[in-house]
């Protein structure tokens, strides 16, 4: 990196952005392995010792990382899922929306490091777990006004839906590319047709009469 750039002046502000940046950037290449505090410094273009002046050592880093990601998937699970936008939904298209949410933009990647890590966010696990309730219960009102009775099944198959959903979801987002071709799917059948399939097999089974 040219000398100018590492001298570069920037506000603590700026100088954290740019390091979670960076953090988030060598996790997305190289896992949780690649958040060396000596890497990412290298990577930044800034001073070993300047890193540790706004973070201390690597576990607080990749503590400030995962407090701003999950941040980041809460706020897209927000305008994706609002109370709001599910109210009213098939449970095709909130299936659908959920399963485009975890899959896409590195949250599957993300929740699965927070998982095999065991680390968590300091804030926002209500929050998730709230928008997770209201996407079981947007389902389970349209299967009742469907003609489902409002039982313990109607919504154990809501809570099954979602959970099926979420999964698949992680599992595309992190293996999908590999897999797809490996198993013979283009690319629209992978990421288009395949999200509606599942969709439309959980909907019907969600919404079928049971005898």
């Amino acid at each position: 990196m040219p000398e100018q750039a590492r001298r570069k002046r920037r506000t603590p502000e700026q100088a954290r952005a740019l390091i979670l940046e960076t953090a988030e950037n060598r996790l997305a290449a190289h896992g949780p392995d690649g958040l060396k505090v000596a890497d990412v410094a290298r990577d930044a273009g800034i001073a070993h010792s300047t890193l540790l002046h706004h973070f201390g050592s690597t576990a607080e880093l990749q503590k400030a990382l995962v407090n701003q990601m999950t941040h980041r998937l809460l706020q897209d699970i927000l305008e994706q899922l609002s109370s709001e936008n599910l109210k009213g939904a098939e449970p095709k298209g909130v299936l659908e929306k959920a399963f485009e949410v975890l899959a896409d933009r590195g949250h599957a990647r993300l929740m699965a490091w927070l998982m095999l890590t065991g680390q968590r966010a300091e804030t926002g696990e209500d929050v998730a777990d709230r928008l997770l309730h209201d996407v079981v219960e947007a389902i389970y009102a349209h299967s009742v006004a469907q003609g489902r009775p409002t039982s313990p099944e109607t919504k154990r198959d809501a809570r099954f839906a979602v959970y099926l959903a979420a999964i698949a979801a992680m599992g595309d987002g992190l293996s999908g590319p590999v897999l797809a071709p490996i198993i013979g799917l283009t690319n629209h059948e992978a990421q288009v047709d395949f999200r509606q399939w599942l969709s439309d097999l959980l909907s019907s089974q969600v919404l079928e009469q049971k005898t």
